[in-house]
């Protein structure tokens, strides 16, 4: 099955990184400290051994907290390491990206068109169990029509005598 090439911001979505002075850089037990990944993280797995931490302050935009399910793109810095990604796990503390590292996030459907989903799935879902059910129905009276035929209790009229 092939799948139309279309412009991947059409279906997901590219946030940029956050910048920081060296001189933000802070503990990771201050108040409202959030870990900053940075191109070092960005492995086979996120790797988790080397975190920046940076103030929750400098993070005014809510979409670039990460979210498990994003992936980290590595969007500058040497060509070696341009590309290069990894996927977000569930995260035990809050995180954003760097400057030279990308978000990649696939937008999920609002409420309402999820659940408007739902209530169509269910509706499929029963359609498909009343066509099992008829199925079944005329799957037994088949069976029941055949053995009448076989059996020799089924009497053939012609079709004269049957339409006057």
């Amino acid at each position: 099955m092939s799948h139309p090439q279309v412009p991947l911001g059409e279906i997901a979505d590219l946030i940029r990184g956050i910048t920081y002075k060296p001189t933000d850089v802070c503990d990771a037990n201050a108040a409202s400290a959030v870990a900053c990944m940075r191109t070092k993280n960005v492995q086979e797995a996120l790797d988790e051994s080397d975190i920046v931490w940076i103030p929750g302050s400098l993070i005014r935009n809510q979409a670039k907290y990460l979210k498990p399910g994003d992936i980290l793109v590595s969007s500058a810095n040497s060509w070696n390491l341009v590309g290069k990604g990894c996927w977000v796990p569930e995260l035990r503390y809050p995180a954003s990206a760097g400057g030279f590292i990308s978000i990649l996030r696939e937008p999920f459907p609002s409420v309402s068109q999820q659940n408007l989903f739902a209530k169509r799935v269910r509706a499929l879902r029963a359609e498909r169990a009343r066509h099992a059910g008829a199925l079944a129905s005329s799957e037994v009276l088949l069976n029941s029509l055949q053995y009448r035929a076989l059996s020799g209790e089924l009497k053939v009229l012609s079709l004269k005598k049957a339409t006057s």
